[in-house]
């Protein structure tokens, strides 16, 4: 099966990596030179961004390869120091490329991981990193390079919620009336509130952790999956909530969070979005 999916995810995954990566050899070779200001937009070669995602093995071939093309993504991606996959244990094994690589760090939880789940697991284990978390059809190119430019000042004032950009191979998509078989290949951006979607969040977790009692309020009242509508929306309200002094931004133009589902196959009643009675925040001004 594994071999599979693998051929069908093979010609995609070739184009993805040839694409994200081509130039950067030489851009880090540039920025490593560069001036390490704490408050200059610079390279800072001693930053380690930690990414955290989920992983599960669709029924569908054809689904099932674009999550492993994402999660190979993020192992090659130069910038990722370590990928942190919570996965239940009907989901095992890995591919056997994250398997062997060793920025993979593999957690086994009992059911699909709800978002205090990401915030709480960051807490525990990546208190010296950059933390970045989203689900597993997202993928990055060479812009992830941002967040290891921004001071520690800065990124440690500052929660992000990053807007998608939509990923086509020429295909159908399933959002509404965007539904259609010729839509152009490549990358769109799809801000806020198109689709409601926030798909990617970073953090630096000793600014929300050290408070535990803080940080005890957010995680229980983060028990939403990933990907449900207006979950994301939850998420900012409760930082909000708790640290007012928190900016939050969406730097979408300064970094693709690409979101691959090309496939005309989605779980039942993914469109519902859930009922806040108010408790939430949007991030409209980018």
């Amino acid at each position: 099966m594994i071999h599979r999916r693998l051929l069908i995810a093979l010609p995609t995954l070739l184009l993805v990596s040839i694409f994200l990566f081509l130039y950067t050899p030489r851009q880090l070779h540039t920025l490593h030179g560069a001036s390490n200001s704490t408050e200059e937009f610079v390279f800072r070669p001693q930053v380690k961004i930690a990414f955290i995602t989920s992983y599960f093995k669709p029924d569908n071939a054809e689904r099932s390869s674009e999550i492993d093309i994402c999660l190979a993504s993020l192992v090659a991606n130069p910038f990722v120091s370590q990928v942190h996959v919570l996965v239940e244990a009907k989901d095992q094994p890995l591919p056997l490329f994250a398997i062997k690589h060793p920025k993979t760090k593999v957690a086994l939880v009992h059911s699909r991981p709800i978002m205090g789940d990401f915030i709480q697991y960051s807490c525990d284990h990546l208190m010296d990193h950059r933390v970045l978390f989203a689900n597993s059809d997202i993928f990055y190119d060479s812009t992830l390079e941002y967040f290891m430019k921004i001071s520690d000042q800065v990124f440690d004032s500052t929660f992000y919620a990053i807007s998608r950009w939509w990923y086509d191979d020429g295909g159908h998509t399933m959002f509404g009336d965007d539904l259609s078989p010729d839509r152009p290949k490549g990358m769109t951006p799809h801000p806020y509130p198109r689709y409601g979607s926030y798909d990617t969040f970073a953090f630096q977790p000793r600014a929300i952790c050290k408070d535990k009692s803080k940080l005890e309020i957010i995680v229980a009242n983060l028990n939403y999956t990933l990907g449900v509508l207006g979950a994301e929306n939850r998420l900012l309200y409760e930082i909000k909530r708790q640290y007012p002094e928190m900016r939050l931004e969406n730097p979408f133009k300064a970094v693709k969070s690409i979101h691959m589902h090309s496939v005309l196959s989605r779980s039942a009643g993914w469109e519902n979005r859930v009922n806040l009675d108010g408790k939430t925040v949007e991030i409209l001004d980018y």
